[in-house]
């Protein structure tokens, strides 16, 4: 969704296009949840060294 700049309705409804199966914007929700729970430890690992750096290099 992210990437391309998609509604949720929209990436659901690209999925149901490529996969031949029903997707619903609530389900893509649940996905996106499920992702960031995921990473969200090494996310806020990350975060917490950032602080510590020299250089970020955000320019």
């Amino acid at each position: 969704m992210a990437c391309f700049r998609q509604s949720k309705r929209r990436a659901a409804k690209s999925l149901t296009m490529i996969l031949n199966q029903p997707t619903s914007a609530g389900w893509m929700v649940l996905l996106q949840n499920r992702d960031a729970a995921a990473v969200e430890s090494a996310y806020d690992e990350l975060a917490a060294q950032l602080p510590e750096q020299p250089v970020l290099h955000v320019d």
